[in-house]
């Protein structure tokens, strides 16, 4: 008789450091109460704690499955390097572009809803540079995040960018399939490096904070500078 449903009270999984794609990982996970119903495809855990590190990034994770959401109680995203990883998005791509491309209907993964709640997020990266561009450190942190098939449906989000020729934060509130802008928290604030560099006859003591104010859905693009 085929095995239906498999259970694990608690495990526990370590993995030695190995390369993918140019990237280093190490990686360390702990779970409690994990049932695999492998008739109808589902899984389920009580509680799932991961942490992951490699010269890309150093994330954690802790969350829990059910049958109708993965709930993350919080992500951490820390010493993200944004080059390296736009070099492993394009050696992704690379990869990719010798396959056919498959027309059809999107399918759920296996044993996975589609429903992703993150009650808290925080993403921090490295510093980058990019000819002119120096960005010191960029920090993104979100809450009440919830997401349908990979498509946000609701919560809060806030971006925050220093760099040597601008400072920009951005907050945002995701509902009814819109992004709203916080006109009230998000500007962008030109330096005097911005007028130097580009030699702009210009002053940054001529422009009080740019404020954005607006809404992008997925239709269009609304959206304002205000001087």
């Amino acid at each position: 008789m085929p095995i239906e449903v498999v259970k694990i009270k608690k495990f526990a999984l370590s993995t030695l450091s190995y390369s993918f794609t140019g990237i280093n990982i190490s990686s360390k996970l702990f779970g409690e109460g994990l049932n695999i119903d492998l008739q109808k495809k589902k899984f389920f855990v009580d509680r799932l704690k991961a942490k992951v590190s490699s010269n890309l990034t150093d994330l954690s994770i802790d969350l829990r499955v059910d049958d109708e959401k993965i709930d993350i109680k919080n992500l951490l995203v820390h010493r993200f390097n944004i080059e390296k990883s736009l070099a492993f998005v394009s050696n992704l791509k690379g990869e990719e572009s010798g396959k056919k491309d498959s027309k059809g209907d999107k399918k759920s993964i296996p044993f996975l809803p589609d429903k992703i709640l993150i009650d808290e997020f925080d993403v921090t990266t490295l510093p980058y540079k990019k000819d002119k561009l120096k960005i010191g450190r960029a920090k993104f942190v979100g809450s009440g995040i919830k997401m349908d098939s990979l498509n946000p449906k609701s919560g809060l989000i806030v971006a925050k960018v220093d760099s040597n020729l601008f400072y920009l934060q951005l907050k945002a509130e995701v509902g009814d399939g819109k992004l709203s802008i916080d006109k009230r928290k998000s500007y962008l604030k030109l330096k005097d490096a911005l007028f130097n560099e580009y030699k702009l006859p210009l002053k940054r003591g001529s422009f009080s904070p740019i404020v954005f104010k607006g809404e992008v859905d997925e239709m269009e693009l609304n959206s304002t500078a205000v001087l």
